[in-house]
């Protein structure tokens, strides 16, 4: 595991100061002595007891003490990445007043403060830096979190903020020729009066998904999962006594007896949200900080090893593990100091050569074989014989089948120059026929010679166990490579119980009028998955067995009969039989896909069932639709409030409880109407639509849903909630018009105004240059005292003159920039530089410039998207094939 390992220790180097360079010397050799492996990763912060303008200062300093300690120790030639904290605030701290700072993050008047961050490393030799912005931005424990703001829009300008950031330093990391990798670091919470979700900034500014995390804390209720959940302890000491209870509510933060493995949603943020959330998006998961103390404890070591090998085997790669041995003032988390003699054994059994890793800086030298890695799901096998040169850094890449990625960034540890190979196997369903694997490798690095080169090997693949001719790719430039293979049309598969042939029989269950019906499948291994159903806490039928595949996208229908009437119905899958081999391939799971209750499909009813336990989703009994009628046969009656040319459509729905939901709807902070009463169960998948008339006029509009009267009863069935599902402007889609509001208050969301991009008709198209090759990039606008202007340069040639963007981003059109050229086979990149940025202070008044995708000879490019939100260059990188 040695590959992701990273450190934190408590003294820190501090160039030309001796006795701290010695001191840190000190603890450095202590942890890789204990751990047998060094740290590829480590944690500094930027002080973020400085004003804007002394970010850079204060990461010079840093980045300069790194770089004295020497290729030895954390220098730039050691191949170390730094972990960098990068706070959100100034020196006042804002905490209340947080979203002033938001502002001027987003006007972009502190950019050359936090550029000057990337430069700082960049200067000092480090190739690659890892930057948590706003680390720990959930809670109110740190003063640029959203949640210390009474400010409406301070979790939407934290989310704006977060995009600014991420997209400056990237520009500037490719500016300087290095990598800056963002890190998106909510922390650990128990519980929230909002969906810690709607602070993800996209996937287009986030590189490595993480968390923090420590052991120790405070259960919600001693519920004694050592025995199942069933019952309870009598106090903390009983509890605290049995490491599966600690086990269980290190997984699920917020668990609790009635709800034991929590989703998304209010429960906060949790090491499974933070795996999930990863898995779900594609991206690596981090953990920035983790440790234990202050007692020798030996479980949380173990039990973090465990979930991080689980998130391994659910496909997820993981980035970086950060283990803090270090005494600080906010804890006693060292441990190589010998006073915890059970905890330091355990951390490298589980993260260093004690566990299923490799040596240091990669793992490629000797000890342990490197270790496998299963992306993908499906019955075919795909599996490639990976290695590499390592300099300054482990090779990344990504692989593709067909032109789908599979996973998501990929990191070799095997070393070539010493025969070695890592197996990566690619799952999927790939049918007969050929297909074609492209191997995209992303960060080439050369220092001069041979010897200071990074380069990849695909040494050999085989497909579900037969050689395929002509898999070996040398990979000594960044960009991808490919070879084909055939199908041999096996990939149907099946279960243990018979789910390979034909479709899987139909199961019912219970008797009444109503009818659930679950399509439920499996994971088999050594036996089929078997569980139970309850609804509102009554087994209904007794112990079923799945036999339908998952990996071969089969389903079972499972249809479970009852007289459930009208409200809330709670539904608990209580997974029976887990079993676990060791690996993906010898795991047995059980799934719900989804399910319907009288026709009407169930949001939410999904589940994933991966250890024995129950799990549960809610869904509406027919005729509860609320006082106003939502709930029966006849869709809510429609509502239109106000006058004008213009129809802004919401479809609103609710859940109802002791009461409808009621809010009001304001365009550009005017109210338009009085209050309105949602009707529509959010839970049957009903919706109403609300027509709210203006002349709104060409241009950005912002409208802001007020919820009125939230009610919370104490349970998922009792709780009275509010949500815009979708919305409409002049009949054209509005991206990002969906509301939950799950507490009284203020959301909102913007809008184009027809005019400012011919209000639906298409745009004409520009073509620059000339060539056999064409770029095209699809271009949109915020219009904002004119139109936004850009020019265009392909590897640093600009081709044509300035351009003018016409297409609102709001509107879903689209402007097609073809920039014709002979590019010639190799890699190149594209930079469009913004020239007429402006701001007048709101997201209403703010030209922006987006390139939305891009293709090179008709096909996509991956990664072919920007966001400028201020003036500047920004670029992304194409190949093209001899």
């Amino acid at each position: 595991m040695s590959g992701y390992l990273g450190a934190f220790l408590t003294d820190a180097p501090a160039r030309n100061d001796a006795g701290e360079m010695q001191a840190f010397d000190a603890d450095y050799n202590a942890f890789t002595s204990q751990m047998g492996a060094r740290p590829k990763f480590f944690d500094i912060f930027t002080d973020n007891s400085q004003d804007a303008a002394g970010l850079p200062n204060s990461a010079e300093y840093s980045a300069e003490s790194f770089a004295q300690t020497g290729n030895a120790y954390i220098g730039p030639g050691s191949g170390t990445i730094p972990v960098v904290g990068v706070p959100m605030s100034d020196s006042s701290g804002q905490w209340s007043t947080i979203d002033n700072y938001y502002q001027e993050i987003i006007s972009g008047s502190l950019d050359a403060d936090y550029t000057g961050i990337v430069d700082a490393w960049a200067r000092n030799g480090y190739s690659t830096a890892e930057y948590r912005l706003g680390y720990e931005f959930t809670g109110q424990s740190m003063p640029w979190s959203p949640e210390n703001s009474s400010n409406p829009n301070a979790k939407a300008d934290f989310v704006k903020a977060f995009q600014h950031l991420a997209n400056i330093m990237h520009a500037e990391a490719a500016k300087d020729g290095v990598t800056a990798k963002i890190i998106w670091c909510p922390a650990i919470r128990q519980g929230t009066s909002y969906d810690i979700r709607t602070l993800y900034p996209g996937d287009q500014y986030v590189d490595v998904i993480s968390t923090d995390l420590y052991s120790g804390g405070t259960p919600n209720g001693y519920v004694d999962w050592a025995s199942g959940g069933t019952t309870t302890d009598p106090d903390y000491t009983t509890w605290a006594s049995k490491p599966a209870n600690w086990d269980h509510y290190y997984q699920y933060q917020d668990a609790s007896q009635g709800n034991p493995t929590p989703g998304f949603g209010l429960s906060g943020w949790s090491t499974q949200n933070t795996i999930d959330f990863a898995k779900q998006h594609g991206k690596p998961l981090g953990i920035d900080e983790t440790g234990a103390g202050p007692i020798d404890d030996p479980v949380f070591p173990a039990w973090l090893g465990t979930a991080i090998a689980g998130a391994q085997s659910e496909g997820v790669t993981v980035d970086h593990v950060d283990i803090w041995d270090a005494d600080v003032s906010d804890g006693s988390w060292a441990f190589t100091d010998d006073s915890k003699p059970q905890e330091a054994a355990a951390w490298a059994k589980a993260f260093g050569t004690g566990g299923s890793g490799g040596g240091g800086g990669g793992g490629g030298g000797g000890g342990s074989p490197p270790p496998p890695v299963t992306i993908g799901t499906g019955a075919d096998s795909l599996v490639l014989q990976v290695s590499e040169d390592a300099y300054q850094g482990d090779a990344q890449f990504t692989v593709s089948v067909d032109g789908t990625q599979i996973g998501g960034t990929q990191t070799a540890v095997a070393s070539h120059g010493s025969g070695q190979d890592q197996a990566f196997t690619i799952k999927g369903n790939f049918g007969s026929g050929s297909h074609t694997v492209s191997v995209n490798f992303l960060n080439d690095a050369y220092g001069g010679s041979s010897s200071t080169d990074r380069n990849l090997y695909v040494d050999s693949g085989t497909i579900d166990g037969a050689a395929i001719p002509g898999a070996s790719l040398t990979l000594d430039s960044s960009g991808p490579q490919s070879f084909t293979f055939q199908g041999a049309g096996s990939g149907g598969g099946g279960g243990g119980g018979g789910g390979g042939g034909g479709s899987p029989p139909p199961v019912t269950i219970g008797s009444g009028a109503d009818s659930l019906v679950l399509q439920v499948s499996e994971d088999a291994y050594q036996g089929d998955a078997q569980f139970t159903v309850s609804v509102d806490g009554t087994q209904i039928g007794g112990t079923q067995t799945a036999v339908a595949s998952h990996g071969s996208g089969q389903d079972q229908a499972f249809t479970v009969k009852g007289n459930f009437g009208a409200g809330s119905h709670t539904v608990s899958v209580n997974f029976l039989n887990d079993a676990y081999g060791g690996t993906s391939s010898t795991d047995r799971n059980l799934y719900v896909d989804s399910g319907t209750i009288d026709g009407t499909a169930i949001p939410g009813a999904s589940l994933t069932l991966d250890s024995s336990g129950p799990q549960s989703f809610t869904f509406q009994g027919a005729g509860s639709g609320s006082g106003g009628g939502g709930g029966g046969g006849s869709p809510p009656p429609p509502v239109t409030i106000g006058s004008g040319a213009d129809s802004l459509v919401l479809q609103v729905s609710e859940d109802a409880y002791q009461g409808d939901a009621q809010f009001t709807v304001a365009v550009d902070g005017t109210q338009i109407g009085g209050t309105q009463t949602a009707v529509a169960s959010h839970g049957s998948g009903q919706d109403q639509a609300f027509t709210v008339k203006g002349n709104f006029g060409a241009g950005s509009h912002t409208v802001t849903v007020n919820y009125l009267n939230n009610l919370y009863g104490g349970s998922p069935s009792a709780d009275r909630n509010l949500y815009v599902d979708s919305g409409t402007i002049d009949g054209a889609a509005i991206p990002g018009a969906s509301l939950a509001l799950y507490s009284s208050g203020p959301q909102s969301f913007t809008f184009q105004g027809s005019g400012s991009s011919g209000g639906g008709t298409p745009v004409s198209p520009v073509t620059i240059g000339s060539g056999s090759d064409s770029l095209v990039l699809n271009v949109t606008e915020d219009a904002y005292n004119g139109n936004a202007n850009f020019t265009v340069s392909v590897d640093g040639k600009q081709i044509g003159g300035t351009q003018t963007a016409v297409a609102a981003h709001g509107s879903g059109n689209e402007q097609p920039f073809t920039v014709k050229g002979n590019f010639g086979a190799g890699n190149h990149t594209v930079t469009v530089n913004f020239t007429n940025d402006a701001y007048g202070g709101t997201s209403s008044t703010d030209r922006n410039l987006y390139v939305d995708s891009a293709t090179i000879n008709n096909a996509a490019i991956t990664g072919g998207s920007l966001a400028l939100y201020s003036g500047g260059p920004q670029s992304f990188g194409f190949a093209l094939s001899a």
